[in-house]
């Protein structure tokens, strides 16, 4: 994140600025998207605008935010073992209030036990039903994230403990915040995550993201850290979803769930287990009607839902067609 970060030797009112010596700018390497200009303007029309903030931020005008088009916005909660955000439950209320959609995040400590981390965590998860899912933002030291660095192996390790733990509490697998060349340094690149947990990249300086770790989509991508917005003084972070209104809020908590119902947001594909490589089963069109009988299993970075349309069409679809109905 381009705002400032606690250490968890610092108190809660003393920030350690750092000037992100690592560059967030994308590459033509692999896992780059490559689309032809006109393509890409079609593209960005069709995502939702977003910011991420925590305190550094100040007091927010969040009605003038929303009227200048921001759609959601991640929060930061917690950091490490002790560490809340001052304004994380008055930024949430406040964007509530406006309509704009919220979601959490935790900024990861890599010399914090992660055992520690979840429970601070999800002690001060204020998220509700209808907010975005909640994230774990994994950068590197110079980025504040601690004081020391374990091997790739026992990070990866330990943002497992804090995956399986939010998974835990929530039902659904946490999105995991980070940008390509943090990623590699820190986890080895590591594709434990890709079919688990959406991703949420920054990657600036570039027409689409720059992707690592296995992960093949995105849910949100952080595009610059020197953004403006009516409502906030300085710059913010800029983000964009990866889908439309319906997508979004397929996303959020509490938006679908066994037992309840939902509706085909567009023609979508029935398939005999979760995830794209299933054999398919039939498909419906959209505006279809269904009832969810099981769920979610993530796979593929998406969550999968077993539903059924009472008129013999029972299966699994993945939430990027289901809307709550």
């Amino acid at each position: 994140m381009s705002f400032s970060l606690e250490t968890e030797r610092d108190s809660p009112g003393v920030a350690a600025m750092h000037s992100l010596p690592h560059d967030r700018s994308g590459d033509a390497g692999p896992g780059r998207f490559i689309r032809n200009a006109q393509q890409q303007e079609e593209f960005i029309m069709t995502q939702l605008e977003g910011i991420d903030v925590s305190h550094q931020e100040g007091v927010i005008d969040w009605p003038q935010v929303r009227d200048a088009g921001i759609s959601f916005a991640l929060i930061k909660a917690t950091q490490g073992g002790t560490f809340v955000d001052p304004m994380v439950l008055k930024n949430l209320e406040a964007c509530r209030e406006v309509g704009i959609v919220p979601g959490v995040y935790h900024f990861y400590c890599h010399d914090v036990k992660p055992e520690d981390q979840a429970a601070n965590f999800l002690g001060n998860l204020s998220s509700q039903p209808g907010d975005l899912i909640p994230a774990i933002d994994v950068e590197t030291l110079a980025d504040g994230a601690g004081k020391s660095m374990p091997p790739p192996a026992e990070v990866v390790a330990g943002l497992q403990v804090m995956v399986d733990a939010v998974r835990g509490e929530i039902g659904r697998a946490p999105m995991i915040y980070t940008y390509p060349s943090a990623w590699e340094d820190v986890t080895g690149n590591s594709s434990a995550f890709a079919g688990v947990c959406p991703l949420w990249i920054a990657s600036y300086a570039v027409d689409t993201p720059t992707l690592r770790g296995g992960w093949t989509d995105y849910a949100v991508w952080q595009y610059t850290d020197h953004g403006t917005v009516n409502g906030i003084g300085g710059v913010v972070d800029r983000d964009r979803f990866n889908g439309g209104l319906a997508e979004l809020t397929a996303f959020c908590l509490g938006a679908l769930e066994k037992g309840g119902r939902a509706v085909l947001n567009q023609d979508g594909k029935v398939r005999s287990a979760p995830g794209v490589g299933s054999p398919e089963v039939g498909v419906l069109s959209g505006g279809t009607r269904v009832g969810i009988t099981d769920g979610p299993v993530p796979v593929d970075g998406r969550d999968w839902w077993k539903i059924d349309d009472g008129a013999g069409t029972t299966g699994w679809s993945s939430s990027a067609v289901l809307s709550p109905a």
